[in-house]
């Protein structure tokens, strides 16, 4: 049986820090069903603590991957197959890629059966198709765990092929983009409490990996998610609206009315002039009158724009994160809402809306 090593290295500033982003790791596993194997991996935590750097703190998660049989200079294949076909490895040696696949292929048509072959012809190949899917995954549950305040996307990879270890650092995230979920709200004065990643990884095992194929709010929620935290700043406006208007509103009438009622109620940092701003701000995109703010820029409604962008994207994380720790399996997140909205006499603001709309 072989294995592989992934470890994740996350900087923070402070013993204090390090001791928190661990304790969201405790008791973390995940099942792995790649190169053949069904198996639990398990993580192990270690703390580098430095006395006289102080922001060389750092929590070192490791990740032990079994897999049967090895990478060699074919490729990778199951321990089963082999067995069944121990002329295999002769067939496909000094072959090239394309050969190899082709080889494969046939073999399988030809039995007629429901056993399917485990094969990568190289590490990188199975990385790409395998790997790298679940470090993404990871690196995201992490990104909800931690608040986005850590960069959680590095990981270093040691295998073995062809008898050789070796050793690969990947990075599950677009980083060559400046986001507007990089790093946030690092100078805030909010006590940092990280999620348990078991829970983060439960909740979107149930409301997103598991349900791909029906609809729901955590579903669309997630998935817009997953695509806003790898985005620029104004592809992210794009998707952090999408995903806050899937758990914002119930209905299909004023989503924008919607949304300005009722995410100061949950979120007091943000006003509703902000969103209405920030719907300005899309308009102006997609329809191309405005440019594309970053960090720093010298124009200072671009600026603005870019650190209202980051206000949106904070309330949106901060949205995933409660519905992650209320756990929406049991609880109907958008119905506990509409309740929190009558309960607080907003509700007439809707009716309102509505019966001006029948006045038209």
């Amino acid at each position: 049986m072989g294995e592989i090593i992934v470890e994740q290295e996350i900087l923070c500033n402070s013993y204090a820090e390090a001791k928190k982003i661990s304790g969201a790791f405790e008791g973390f596993s995940i099942r792995w069903h790649g190169l053949d194997s069904n198996k639990y991996i398990r993580t192990a935590r270690y703390i580098r603590k430095n006395q006289t750097v102080v922001s060389s703190h750092s929590v070192m998660i490791r990740y032990k991957l079994f897999h049967n049989s090895d990478f060699s200079s074919y490729g990778f294949i199951d321990c089963a197959s082999l067995k069944r076909h121990p002329d295999l490895p002769a067939q496909l040696s000094g072959k090239s890629e394309e050969e190899r696949l082709e080889i494969i292929s046939k073999i399988e048509e030809d039995e007629y059966i429901d056993h399917c072959i485990c094969f990568y012809t190289s590490f990188d190949n199975f990385y790409i198709r395998e790997l790298s899917k679940l470090l993404k995954r990871i690196s995201l549950a992490c990104k909800v765990s931690l608040a986005c305040k850590y960069r959680c996307d590095v990981f270093r990879v040691i295998y073995n092929e062809n008898d050789e270890w070796l050793e690969r650092y990947y990075i599950a995230s677009n980083a060559e983009i400046d986001s507007p979920y990089q790093m946030l709200r690092l100078d805030d004065e909010i006590p940092f409490i990280p999620i348990k990643m078991s829970v983060v990884w439960k909740w979107s095992e149930e409301w997103y990996y598991n349900k791909r194929d029906q609809y729901n709010h955590s579903l669309r929620a997630w998935s817009a998610f997953s695509h806003a935290v790898n985005k620029d700043y104004m592809d992210s406006l794009l998707y952090t609206l999408i995903g806050l208007e899937s758990i914002y509103t119930f209905d299909e009438s004023f989503i924008k009315a919607q949304l300005k009622t009722s995410i100061p109620v949950v979120l007091d940092y943000i006003s509703a002039d902000e969103i209405e701003s920030l719907y300005k701000l899309r308009s102006y995109f997609v329809h191309g009158n405005i440019t594309l703010p970053f960090y720093g820029d010298i124009d200072l409604t671009a600026h603005r724009n870019y650190l209202l962008i980051q206000k949106l994207s904070s309330a949106f994380l901060d949205t995933i994160r409660l519905l992650v720790v209320h756990d929406s399996t049991k609880i109907k997140v958008k119905d506990d809402l509409i309740q929190y909205i009558r309960e607080k006499r907003l509700w007439e603001y809707y009716q309102e809306l509505e019966q001006e709309d029948e006045k038209e």
